[in-house]
């Protein structure tokens, strides 16, 4: 089965198929699966199950925010759990989405962890921004439109921000810009929750603490939801019980939001300044680009651009990265334009971060470079054989590397390289983890269904008992009521009945 995979800081999805990609949901028609995992001492609880942890259960949230390289089990989990919730089938060929702000290491890494999960699948990553792109492209161009030039895809999700500048058109994708940083709605729910920390410290002279913070995390978040409706007047919120004896209530404007948020806009503002392109149309991607201040902030850099909101915000990436494993599977996916008219697709992205080499200083790939680059050779007088090249200082051990088209360094001539990612005793760790936690839930489900076994045949016992007093009961009542209506004296009517045919 070909399939598209997105695991999101906070939801995670799988799509598959073409034109257009259709999310796949589980078992109970969900289309998304909530990026938590609550380990137990007995098993493990994924997506809504993990939802309400008590103050001792471990939940695990925020995978992508943290280092893959110590934490990758738990990416590994989350996609396992992911392809067994919505894909009945063995995956053939993944295409997974990546922040544009993952370096080299993070995607090598992000790679090896996909293998440990669907081992023999092939695999390719692709940038978040672009695998929107390319199904707001399927989605909104016919075969005779013309090429849409200077898109710009505005992907702003739980945990990342991602921005690109495209050429898009039905059966090509060709980006000329991508910035990325690591901020996201999670970034600004914490500046709203701190800004109502302090307003309640304020409030009671600093005597008193919100004592939940994870309640505090959630009020944050619906008070973030409900400013979307951009209420003038702002928004009520309460909460119960903040400290002893204490609720918390009051009034939240989009001001106050503004103000608690400052140095994250200002984050956001400096990404968006890097865009020097002319950009004619604006789609916007990911729940946090529906906050009041980014369409005002993007109408303000852009004052031409329409801003578009055609295509779903959510499942946009994941249904690109559905689209692109079809034509991956098919081997129609082309990084050249060479035949791409023949049904294929013309995909073409660039470097999202610059390739370095650390001991000379020397910068070997330039921030947004196209990609895949080819071969970049180095002589014996430090000159690169490319036209262009810069020259390093010093002796090189280097004698060729280059850059694919998913954003990854590969070294010729040797493999010990800083950017390749988990060593084979890393990966042999998360598998065997992997195999602990698998084994964990196994035995947990054998003893548990035994004993919903045992359960099952009880009440059936039990049943079977019950109806067979109920049977007795009903047949007593027969009986009665034979002997009530042979012994109740007959009416004058019967009588009279009984005489005539005498």
């Amino acid at each position: 089965m070909k399939v598209g995979v997105d695991v999101g800081t906070v939801s995670s999805r799988a799509a598959s198929g073409c034109n257009p990609a259709r999310v796949l949901t589980d078992n109970n028609a969900n289309r998304e699966i909530p990026s938590l995992i609550k380990i137990l001492s007995t098993h493990r609880l994924f997506g809504r199950s993990a939802q309400f942890p008590s103050a001792a259960d471990r939940v695990i949230s925020d995978v992508r925010r943290n280092d893959l390289k110590e934490n990758g089990v738990d990416y590994a989990m989350l996609l396992e759990n992911l392809l067994k919730q919505t894909v009945n089938d063995d995956v053939t060929h993944l295409v997974a989405t990546v922040p544009v702000c993952f370096t080299s290491s993070e995607r090598v890494i992000l790679k090896q962890l996909i293998e440990v999960v669907v081992p023999g699948a092939k695999i390719r990553v692709v940038n978040e921004s672009t695998a929107a792109a390319v199904a707001y492209g399927v989605d909104n161009f016919a075969r005779d439109d013309p090429v849409q030039k200077d898109v710009l895809i505005f992907k702003l999700g739980a945990g990342f921000l991602d921005v690109a500048v495209a050429d898009i058109s039905w059966n090509s994708v060709v980006v000329k810009e991508a910035f990325g940083e690591r901020l996201g709605g999670i970034d600004f729910t914490r500046d709203l929750a701190e800004d109502l920390r302090r307003k309640f410290s304020f409030q009671y002279n600093y005597k008193y603490k919100i004592k939940s913070g994870s309640l505090l995390l959630k009020e944050a978040e619906d008070i973030k939801r409900r400013l979307r409706l951009s209420d003038p007047f702002g928004v009520s919120f309460c909460i119960y019980e903040a400290a002893d004896g204490i609720d918390f209530k009051g009034k939240y404007t989009s001001d106050d939001f503004r103000k608690a948020c400052k140095s994250n806009i200002k984050r956001l503002e400096k990404v968006i300044r890097k865009i020097k392109s002319r950009v004619c149309k604006v789609v916007l991607i990911g729940g946090g680009s529906r906050m009041q201040f980014v369409e005002e902030l993007l109408t303000t850099r852009f004052p031409g651009a329409t801003i578009m909101k055609n295509i779903s915000a959510e499942e946009a990436a994941v249904q690109g990265a559905g689209i692109l494993a079809e034509h991956f599977a098919k081997d129609t996916l082309f990084t050249s334009v060479a035949g791409h008219d023949s049904g294929g697709f013309y995909l073409r992205e660039i470097s999202s971060h610059e390739i370095s080499l650390l001991k000379h200083g020397g910068v070997v790939l330039d921030y947004n470079s196209t990609i895949p680059s080819g071969l970049i050779s180095l002589g014996n007088r430090n000159h690169m054989i490319f036209e262009n090249g810069v020259q390093l200082s010093g002796e090189s051990k280097f004698n060729a590397f280059s850059v694919d088209a998913e954003g990854m360094v590969h070294v010729c001539l040797w493999e010990e390289f800083p950017l390749r990612g988990l060593t084979t005793n890393e990966i042999e760790k998360v598998q065997q983890k992997m195999n602990e936690f698998n084994d964990l839930d196994a035995r947990y489900k054998r003893e548990h269904s035994d004993a919903r076994y045992s359960e099952i045949e009880n009440f059936k016992a039990d049943y079977r008992r019950n109806q067979s007093g109920v049977d007795r009961s009903r047949s007593h009542v027969r009986g009665c009521r034979d002997n009530f209506a042979q012994k109740r004296p007959r009416s004058q009517v019967q009588l009279h009945q009984a005489w005539l045919q005498n």
